[in-house]
This record gives structure tokens, C-alpha cells and sequence, in this order.
């Protein structure tokens, strides 16, 4: 079992919450095996915290809470105890900091951090605190705070950032303070969910490899990854692709899914596994590409083609049709399929890369809410022999003309289409969440594969 550890250093204060990651069974399952804990250790005020973080996580964890003192108990804690953990989610508040030799904490957490290496453990941290008053931090102090964030082996959430913003959008509420718990409590489970997807190199359940084995071309260092204020992932350099296979394949369909974030940063990258879910038992291989973030949109693009070049010349080991292989995009992620449309080559067969040598033209494409920075005019090019089109929208979202425009573009293309446009819903109409309308294609997406040819029935 997968153990996480959270803890929460806020006015002299840390809290900790241990649980597991597993699929989502059935709850007669569930039930019959019993739930991973999160145990929770922490004041009055992280104990505030912790309804909405359970409610959010109700399906795959149990909460407990409990209580303890500062960072050098955290340390003792942590050394001393004999359960294995994967994770650490820690806090360093700027009462911890305002109270304490920043030398003194900084000296812990290199010994906290000694002590993960030893036993694989990862380090998760979250900034700031909930508390209403603001403190001002000097340099020594502040210095440390960059240090943690900028450390390869501490993986950053920017809570500090989440907390301002939702406390001056609250501003003048006398009901704010409340608020904020709720909202804290589901962002940092949200972050928590999204890292444990995309990042975490102890997760089980995901596997995920580089798609050049050395640096990427045009290559820029951006920072290490972090969880930013809108609980998803940026400051992403180096792209990487996870896959989650079905069970029982034989020359499978494989679909590789590109996420939204105005490629500033990656929205939901754990569809993948939630899409996998829906998708594998139809004998579907699913990918998520975790492309570059903060570039000019050509550098996603080359990780995009580099990816489906990259899963076509692994086909045969994985199990997976060459023939079969598609991409499917939300938001940003569909402007990133309407460019691969465009911009797709047959191969360099005289490159000394393999997978440089394959085509990267998907054999379908799914759009998701299309999405073009905000512009409703289409700077796409679709060739003659583009990819049969998958096409879902929504009419209140802002994007609306551009889908209508993009399907004017090929409305005399002799290509494949499936096109539904809903009236509400919204640019999220079409995530992966019960409540939103668009929540069943899935459904009629494996059903439009198996028409036209590119699905076992």
C-alpha cells in the first residue's frame, strides 16, 4: 500500500496526512478491503482544512486527525518512525519562520531531506499559510523560502499565491475566513491529485518515460516542476509521455491524450488515467503527454509529433496497432491536435534515431472545446489526407465560432467526421467529471472508432 505523509508547519504548528493511491473501485470493494488512511496532524486551523480535503478525496481515502508541535518534532517524527511512507507534504510557515533561526530550519530540512533519499521518500511542499494576518518576511528568511522552492528534490505547491487571491476576491465577506478553509482544503487535495499523476516518481500506478533520451531540442531550463495557484503543473522543461495499457492487447488502438493550460501550464493531465479507465477495458491504449509550458506554441508541437512518432516505434513492444494510433486534445491541448493536423511528415528515413524515422501523422484526432488564445479566427491548415475528425463543443463557450469555422474548413474534405455541439456547458463541458454535460464521450467516441475501422468490435 502507498502511504503519503502531509504535513503542515503553520504557527508553530505541522499537520500530516498519510494515504494511499489506488484506482477507484467499486464501493462494495472498497468496502470489503477497507479505504488508505490520511492521517492529519495539526492545529485548531489545519484541522479546519481537513472536511473539505476528506470530501474531496472521499472515494479513494480515510482521514484521521491528530496533534503535535513544531519542525524539530517534524524531524524526530520522521526519523524515528518505522513506517515506510512515499511522500512527505510539508509546510514552512512564516510564523515558523518569524520564530525561528531560518539557519536552525534550513539545517532540518537538509536532514529531512538526507533522510527521504535514504528511504525513497518524495517531498511535496506547500507555501504560505491560511491565517489572515500578513507577515513580512527579511532576506535571510525569504532566501530560504527560495531555496525550497527552487530545490530538484522538493516539489513546490504555490498555496501562498492560491490564498491571496482567493482572500481579495473575498474581500469585504464576513463569512471569508470560513471560505478560505473549504477552498484551501480542496485546492491542496486537487494539487495533491494532479502531482501524484504527472510528477511523482514513486507512483505505481503510472508509468512515464522521456521522450528524447537526452535533452529535447531548443531545450530551455524553467524552473523546477511545480504545482502552481490554479493546482496544475508548470514549469515543465523536459517532456515526457505516461501510458496505461490495457490488460489483454494485441494490436491495440492507442490514443494520446494532450491536456489544456493555454500552454502556460498542464489542466488536468490525470484524464489520462481517468480516460484510461473508461477507455482500457474497450482494449484502448491511452498516453498523456506532458509537453513543454511556457514556450511559443512550435515547442509543444515538437513534443507532440515527437510523441506520436515515439508510441508508433514501440507499437510492436507494447502490443499496440501502428495503424491505430491517434491523438485527442481539451482547450490548449486541441489547439495543440488543429497544429499537429497541419504539420505532420512522413518520416526521416535516413535519421539514426529510430524513432525519427516514423511517421507522425495520427491516424484520428479528437478536439475538445477548441481553443485558439482567445481569437475566433483559425490559423490552421488541414492537408488532403488529414485524420479522420472527432469534435465535441459546447455553444456557451467562448470558442464556439472557431469550432464553426474549423468545420467550414473541411465541411468538402472526404474525411471521416462525428461532430455533437451542446448548448450549455461550457469550455469545461467536456471534462472528465459526471456533472459535466459532455461527461459520456468516451462512449461515443469508441463507438465512432469501431465505425469507421479503427477499433476491434
Amino acid at each position: 500500500m502507498i502511504k503519503i505523509i502531509f504535513i503542515a508547519l503553520i504557527s508553530n504548528m505541522f499537520s500530516v496526512w498519510a494515504f494511499s493511491s489506488e484506482p477507484v473501485k467499486p464501493i462494495n470493494e472498497r468496502l470489503s478491503k477497507g479505504l488508505p488512511k490520511v492521517i492529519v496532524i495539526g492545529d485548531e486551523m489545519v484541522n479546519g482544512l481537513i472536511p473539505s480535503f476528506r470530501e474531496k478525496l472521499v472515494e479513494d481515502f480515510q482521514v484521521e486527525y491528530a496533534m503535535t508541535a513544531n519542525s524539530t518534532q517534524l524531524l524526530q517524527r520522521i526519523s524515528q518512525t518505522q513506517n515506510h511512507y512515499d511522500v512527505i507534504l510539508f509546510n514552512i510557515g512564516q510564523q515558523e519562520l518569524k520564530q525561528q533561526n531560518p539557519g536552525k530550519i534550513e539545517e532540518i530540512l537538509h536532514e529531512l531531506i538526507s533522510i527521504a533519499e535514504k528511504r525513497k521518500i518524495e517531498l511535496l511542499w506547500f507555501n504560505g499559510s491560511v491565517v489572515t494576518n500578513i507577515i513580512v518576511l527579511d532576506s535571510l528568511e525569504t532566501t530560504l523560502l527560495c531555496k525550497l522552492t527552487n530545490n530538484e528534490k522538493v516539489t513546490t505547491i504555490d498555496f501562498r499565491s492560491f490564498v491571496n487571491d482567493l482572500r481579495l476576491s473575498l474581500k469585504g465577506r464576513p463569512d471569508k475566513d470560513s471560505i478560505v478553509l473549504i477552498k484551501a482544503g480542496e485546492y491542496l487535495a486537487e494539487s495533491l491529485m494532479q502531482w501524484w499523476a504527472a510528477c511523482a516518481k514513486n507512483n505505481p500506478n503510472v508509468m512515464r518515460i522521456k521522450l528524447w533520451k537526452d535533452l529535447p531540442p531548443v531545450y530551455e531550463y524553467s524552473g523546477e516542476e511545480r504545482i502552481n495557484s490554479w493546482a496544475r503543473i508548470d514549469h515543465v522543461s523536459v517532456p515526457e509521455l505516461e501510458w496505461f495499457l490495457p490488460q489483454k492487447r494485441k494490436a491495440s488502438t492507442a490514443v494520446i491524450f494532450f491536456p489544456g493550460g493555454g500552454y502556460r501550464y498542464l489542466g488536468f493531465l490525470r484524464n489520462a488515467k481517468d480516460l484510461a479507465h473508461m477507455l482500457n477495458s474497450a482494449g484502448i491504449a491511452v498516453f498523456g503527454l506532458k509537453y513543454r509550458t511556457g514556450r511559443l506554441p512550435e515547442v509543444p508541437l515538437m513534443d507532440a509529433i515527437r510523441a506520436v512518432r515515439f508510441v508508433r516505434a514501440h507499437a510492436e513492444e507494447w502490443g499496440i496497432n501502428p495503424n491505430c494510433i491517434g491523438v485527442i486534445g481539451q482547450s490548449a491541448g486541441a489547439n495543440l491536435v488543429l497544429r499537429l493536423a497541419g504539420n505532420y511528415t512522413e518520416g526521416n528515413p535516413i535519421s539514426d534515431d529510430p524513432i525519427e524515422n516514423e511517421s507522425s501523422r495520427p491516424d484520428f484526432m479528437g478536439v475538445l472545446t477548441s481553443w485558439n488564445f482567445g481569437s475566433n479566427t483559425s490559423s490552421f491548415s488541414f492537408r488532403s489526407d488529414m485524420p479522420p475528425l472527432f469534435l465535441r463543443h459546447a455553444k456557451d463557450d467562448s470558442g464556439y465560432p472557431l469550432a464553426l469555422e474549423i468545420l467550414r474548413q473541411i465541411e468538402n474534405r472526404n474525411v471521416s467526421k462525428d461532430v455533437l455541439i451542446l448548448d450549455k456547458g461550457g469550455h469545461g463541458a467536456f471534462e472528465l467529471s459526471p456533472s459535466n454535460p459532455g461527461f459520456g464521450w468516451p462512449g461515443d467516441f469508441v463507438r465512432w472508432l469501431r465505425t469507421i475501422g479503427l477499433l476491434k468490435q
